[in-house]
């Protein structure tokens, strides 16, 4: 991906459901900035009423 030739660190849904919350937490690295961002798809259809479709395996749903 583009954002990881600048070092940028992508952690996908599927990572999060497989190796759990904990995981992505401890993946964002100790600096004086960080900058998170998630794509809309991934969340809860009740919290991000923008969706089309509801997620049935959104992040909110199931952790």
């Amino acid at each position: 991906m583009e954002a990881e030739k600048y070092g940028s660190r992508i952690i996908t849904a599927k990572e999060v459901f497989d190796r759990g919350m904990e995981f992505a937490l401890q993946e964002i690295p100790e600096a004086d900035n960080i900058y998170v961002t998630f794509d809309i798809d991934v969340l809860d259809h009740s919290i991000a009423l923008e969706l089309v479709l509801p997620n049935l395996a959104a992040l909110i749903t199931c952790k």
